[in-house]
């Protein structure tokens, strides 16, 4: 009898294991140990819900891999990796215009940083460019952008997946999305003189994520969103390290009918609505709702 129940125990808790209950066992204990003043300063991901879930990205088939908030235009771009074009889309994510990109060969990340100027991260070639954005711009040629190419090591198709930007600190933040997985800080590239240094600031390893697959820096409060499509799951990090709050992107989740396939990238626009687009062409938007 003693070795049936210890079966049936043990069987409880590798079914556990591969549900990932263990994990979000954690989340919810973290998220419970947090006070209410940092969860009041945090972007605090419980508070989130979806309410447009699963749209098709208009102009595009497949490919989709980041997406970021412009505050200029009001709008978002989206940056498609094959064929390599930045997609711009209207708070109806609504197709505005399409911008070539030649020269590169995977592009996989993009962030907004500063007034008409966005970084685009080519995952193969492990670069890093910053390009001038305006209304009449149609083409963005890769040889002609200040950029930086990076040797994080491991395979070429497992370079930079997600780039975001704390403006303040004019500091941009990468991450690499395995073999091995890296969380970098570039300061210098967003200054004219080009002063580059490099640091390696976090263990990103220590969070047990499956992958990284994009990245989000919240200028309210200073935390980073940390996006992993083979975990499911999105993470919020303070400036300490420490992990804050938690997302899930399986269905059931903050009210998510299905799963969302293949998260790649993630961005917040400047009401705190949360985005996520994900392979091949789709797009999510979480929007708080109030707790009372």
């Amino acid at each position: 009898m003693l070795y049936r129940v210890i079966a049936i125990a043990g069987g409880l808790l590798a079914g556990a294991h591969l549900l990932d209950l263990d994990d979000r066992a954690h989340y919810a204990w973290n998220e419970w140990q947090t006070p209410e003043a940092e969860q009041a300063l945090s972007v605090w991901l419980p508070d989130y819900r979806v309410d447009t879930e699963a749209v098709t990205i208009p102009g595009t088939v497949d490919n989709a891999s980041g997406i970021t908030y412009c505050p200029d235009s009001d709008s978002f771009f989206v940056v498609i990796n094959q064929p390599t074009k930045l997609l711009e889309l209207n708070r109806q994510l609504q197709l505005v215009r399409t911008i070539e990109l030649e020269g590169f060969s995977d592009t996989e990340g993009v962030a907004y940083a500063g007034p008409g100027q966005l970084i685009i991260a080519d995952e193969r070639k492990q670069t890093v460019a910053l390009a001038n954005i305006d209304k009449d711009t149609r083409t963005l040629v890769k040889s002609e952008l200040p950029q930086i190419t990076l040797n994080t090591n491991g395979e070429g198709n497992k370079g930079f997946e997600g780039i975001a930007v704390d403006h303040e600190k004019q500091t941009v933040y990468a991450v690499r999305e395995r073999d091995p997985m890296r969380l970098l800080t570039i300061d210098g590239l967003l200054d004219a003189k080009r002063n580059i240094s490099i640091n390696d600031p976090l263990d990103i390893s220590r969070y047990s994520f499956d992958d990284l697959s994009g990245l989000h820096f919240d200028r309210h409060s200073g935390n980073l969103l940390v996006l992993s499509d083979e975990s499911k799951l999105i993470t919020e990090i303070n400036s300490k390290g420490e992990t804050v709050s938690y997302m899930d992107l399986e269905a059931g989740f903050n009210g998510l009918n299905t799963s969302v396939p293949q998260a790649e990238g993630i961005t917040m626009d400047d009401e705190g609505n949360l985005y996520i687009v994900s392979e091949p062409n789709l797009i999510y938007r979480y929007q708080r709702v109030d707790r009372g």
